[in-house]
Order: C-alpha cells, then sequence, then structure tokens
C-alpha cells in the first residue's frame, strides 16, 4: 500500500472526535508533522489536507457543545 493511499483512509479516523485519543496515544500526529516535508509534495499535500479536515471535525463537535477538541 502507498504512502498517500494510507493518509487517504486516515481522513475517515479523523472525522471522528472519539479516535483522536487513540491517534496521539499512537503518536500519529509526530508522524504526520515529519511527513510534512516529504519529498513528495503529493504526501505533503494530503497531510495538510488531513490535519485542516481533522481541525475542522473537531470545531464542528465543540460548536455542538461536546467539548471534544481537535487533535
Amino acid at each position: 500500500m502507498e504512502l498517500n493511499e494510507v493518509i487517504q483512509e486516515l481522513h475517515v479516523l479523523a472525522t471522528v472526535p472519539d479516535y483522536y485519543s487513540i491517534l496521539l496515544d499512537l503518536n500519529t500526529i509526530q508522524s504526520l508533522l515529519h511527513l510534512l516535508s516529504h519529498d513528495n509534495t503529493d504526501i505533503s499535500i494530503a497531510v495538510v489536507d488531513l490535519l485542516q479536515v481533522s481541525s475542522l471535525s473537531g470545531r464542528v463537535v465543540n460548536d455542538s457543545g461536546m467539548g471534544i477538541n481537535a487533535w
């Protein structure tokens, strides 16, 4: 499986704030931040998109009053 495909599959998890603590426990954020400087710009762009989706999902949950923060 290619790296870009794996990042795309993480979008499913990024839209479910209940999984954020698991992703933190697995050091996913550190890995994603490291990939921001990947030689392949498609990978870097996919990571930025994933982080944006994650932060927007967290805001939607916060706005609904559930009190969950984005990554």
